[in-house]
């Protein structure tokens, strides 16, 4: 998760930065794209995560049974 904090943090300085150099309506387009983005990237990352967990305890049971002869 280390990895994707340091994406989110990046990425809100350079949204950050986007809105500070823009004007008006366009900045306030920048800031709800990036808005969408992080959350996608949130959920994606979740969901991610989740299914690696899955699959890491299907391949220790599966080692475990093959170790213990079965």
């Amino acid at each position: 998760m280390d990895v994707s904090n340091a994406i989110l943090k990046s990425f809100c300085k350079i949204c950050s930065r986007l809105y500070r150099e823009e004007k008006g309506a366009s900045a306030i387009e920048y800031v709800l794209i990036a808005a969408v983005v992080v959350g996608l990237l949130s959920t994606v990352s979740d969901q991610l995560s989740s299914s690696i967990g899955a699959v890491n305890t299907k391949l220790s049971s599966a080692v475990s049974t093959i170790n213990s002869g079965g």
